[in-house]
């Protein structure tokens, strides 16, 4: 799905990734669905003056855009080109824990992130992701919270 959307802010056209690492069943493709409206509305409202690509990969397809001390250093400095053209990432999933090795690739996706200050989005897949980050490497993480309703009082 690749769409170019009007939107956000300054011009120009931002590279949007987003990371869809919910279950195949049907409750899980119906929260993708929901997940992926969500993005495409708000980029839609967000500005006239800027245009997004926006692709969407699976939790498993991040080979590409993902740094691998096993792979050899062609294969290394291809997915960090990759990954340096995403200007904004998405990630949302069903009820993953980041000690899963199914999901390794997603937390060092997320790592790289982090790093590299690429803006992150992301539902509570990628909080639990930064959580577990934020613990095993003992750093502090700037994270800023954002709420899609406002608090109660």
């Amino acid at each position: 799905w690749t769409v170019p959307l009007q939107a956000m802010s300054v011009g120009g056209t931002w590279r949007v990734l987003v990371v869809d690492a919910f279950s195949p069943n049907e409750l899980g493709r119906r929260r993708s669905k929901s997940f992926l409206r969500l993005i495409r509305d708000a980029l839609r409202v967000a500005s006239q003056s800027t245009s997004f690509h926006v692709l969407v990969i699976g939790a498993t397809e991040l080979d590409e855009l993902v740094f691998d001390r096993a792979q050899k250093e062609d294969v290394n400095i291809q997915a960090l080109q990759g990954f340096a053209t995403v200007d904004l990432s998405f990630v949302g999933g069903d009820d993953l824990v980041p000690w899963n090795p199914a999901v390794s690739r997603l937390l060092a996706f997320i790592n790289q992130c982090v790093v590299a200050g690429t803006p992150l989005l992301g539902d509570e897949v990628a909080c639990r992701m930064l959580w577990h980050l934020s613990c095993a490497n003992g750093r502090q993480l700037r994270v800023r919270a954002m709420h899609a309703a406002p608090p109660r009082p």
